[in-house]
């Protein structure tokens, strides 16, 4: 089932306006910060920044604005304290793979510190995504949790010492696998 389909079917119209098609061959991911949600755009706007790559081989993609767009019964997003959670920024998909995207400035926190964070926000999204019955996985090879850096500058961030156990934690809990660039290919 299509993720889409598997949105409606779950959370009716509450993503309405969150999701776009996209079948370009190049296209931008920018997280504007504060209260808004991410965009993707084609890159013809200097204002908007080039923070992720989507290098598009095959057809249609789609798009989904995630934290602070897409309403889910945000009780599902409640921390212990009674906070709320952070969601991943985004998900771009296709069928073959689909991208949970947290995009991190790391000029602001040390590079532990983002990367830690990025991965607590998209770990939330999935379980919640599991909680509430939405398949995200369905015929896809492949389902990714992606990191990316704030600038779009070639410089992925660097898991160090501890990348094979994040990476190995992800795939043995959620059969994830973990990637960390400054671009995004579907193929």
């Amino acid at each position: 089932m299509d993720l889409i389909n598997e949105l409606t079917r779950v959370l009716g119209a509450n993503y309405t306006g969150c999701s776009s098609i996209h079948r370009k061959a190049e296209m931008f991911v920018f997280d504007p910060s504060g209260e808004n949600p991410v965009i993707i755009h084609d890159g013809s706007n200097p204002e908007l920044l080039k923070q992720l790559r989507v290098a598009n081989q095959n057809g249609q993609y789609y798009f989904i604005a995630v934290d602070f767009c897409l309403t889910i019964d945000n009780t599902h997003f409640l921390k212990p304290n009674g906070n709320m959670a952070d969601k991943c920024d985004c998900i771009i998909y296709n069928s073959n793979v689909l991208y949970f995207i947290e995009i991190k400035d790391r000029k602001k926190k040390a590079v532990p510190v983002a990367i830690n964070e990025a991965l607590k926000q998209i770990e939330k999204t999935i379980t919640v995504f599991q909680n509430i019955g939405i398949d995200f996985i369905g015929t896809r090879q492949k389902v990714v949790a992606f990191t990316a850096r704030r600038q779009f500058n070639n410089e992925p961030f660097s898991f160090s010492a501890s990348k094979g156990s994040k990476k190995a934690y992800f795939k043995q809990t959620y059969n994830i696998e973990l990637e960390d660039s400054f671009e995004i290919i579907l193929n």
